[in-house]
Parts: C-alpha cells; structure tokens; sequence
C-alpha cells in the first residue's frame, strides 16, 4: 500500500527525525494512531481500519480544531506538522475559512491534498464541486502551505503520492491543474495522515 511505502521511504530520506500518524474520518475526524515516530504502528492501525458507515458529508473543522492542538509554537517552531489528505468522496467537505486559515496561515503547518475521483468526464459538476471546496483550503492560507493534487488515473496517483515525499519548502512549483475552472499549483514534517 502507498501508505506503507510512503514511511519507509519518508523515514530514510535526510537526517530529519520524522514522526508519523494517522486519522480517518466518517462524519467527524478520528485518531486512529497518534504521532509516534515508529512508522510500524501507524501500519498496524491502518490495517486495523474497516469501516462499513456511509460516507456522507464530513465536518473539516473537526480536523482543524485537533490540529491547531498540535500545532508547533507560532513564532518559533521546533518542529514541522505536515497533514497528507487523502480525499476518495463524492461530497465535499464543510468547513469554516476562520478555521482553516487559523492553522494554514501558521508557519510550519502545511496541508497536501491529493484528491482521488471517478473520471471528471463522467461526473464533470459533482468532481468540480468537491475541487472547489478542497482548493478554498489553499486560498485561505500562506502561499505553499496548502496544495492540491486530483486525478482519476491509479498511475497517476501512484505518481503524485511519490511527490508528496519532498518537503513542502522544497516544492517546485509549476501550475498544473487537469479540472475547469480552476487552474492550481502543482508542487511536488512530522506527518499526519489523513485518510478517507
């Protein structure tokens, strides 16, 4: 699994002490494992997640909320917290801009959102609407804080989710985006990972 694959590469790369964690979310976000620096168990737990509820509508600022909690000291953070979104929905989420911009706009928090989706020529309004709400994110936050990633081909997500290892101030930033509208920034750490 990506996942897996992603902290064993992420635990090897620099001379950085990384530590990761995981959370889901039904209808509010739940820790599944907490920050730990052992990426074995966030591996256990995800193996752990069954869950059988109906995806509807998710409340964001559950997250946001548990974030801020851990977020590193404003002025002089000691640490990087980097949260990794993995979005499979058809509905998108809610959340309040106070919220989002309260964690987005702190130095050393970032959010990558890599947002998976049936093909956009199928459901073209239902995927923008889900796009749209996921990019308010970057629009409420400090310039590369916050990026977004979509697809809908599974070799392209294998792609993209091997771009999320750089560090979010490494990111070479080039503007691609494949939906209308909009166009976004395509960029390529303690980290959460968030998982629906």
């Amino acid at each position: 699994m990506l996942i897996k694959r992603f902290m064993a590469v992420k635990s090897q790369v620099g001379s950085a002490k990384h530590q990761f964690a995981l959370m889901t979310f039904v209808h509010e976000t739940v820790w599944n494992c907490p920050i730990t620096p052992e990426p074995e168990l966030v591996a256990k737990s995800l193996d752990q997640i069954n869950s059988t509820e109906e995806m509807v509508s998710w409340d964001a600022d559950s997250l946001f909320d548990t974030l801020i909690e851990k977020a590193p000291d404003a002025e002089n953070p000691e640490y990087v917290l980097r949260v990794i979104l993995l979005y499979f929905r058809s509905t998108p989420p809610t959340f309040t801009a106070e919220k989002a911009t309260e964690f987005c706009k702190r130095k050393a928090c970032f959010i990558d959102t890599l947002y998976v989706h049936d093909k956009a020529s199928d459901y073209k309004e239902l995927v923008q609407s889900v796009y749209d709400r996921l990019h308010e994110l970057s629009e409420s936050s400090v310039e590369g804080s916050c990026y977004i990633q979509e697809t809908s081909f599974y070799k392209k997500y294998v792609s993209l989710f091997a771009r999320l290892l750089a560090h979010p101030l490494q990111r070479k930033v080039d503007g691609y985006l494949g939906l209308e509208p909009h166009g976004g920034k395509q960029d390529d750490d303690m980290d959460v990972i968030e998982v629906l």
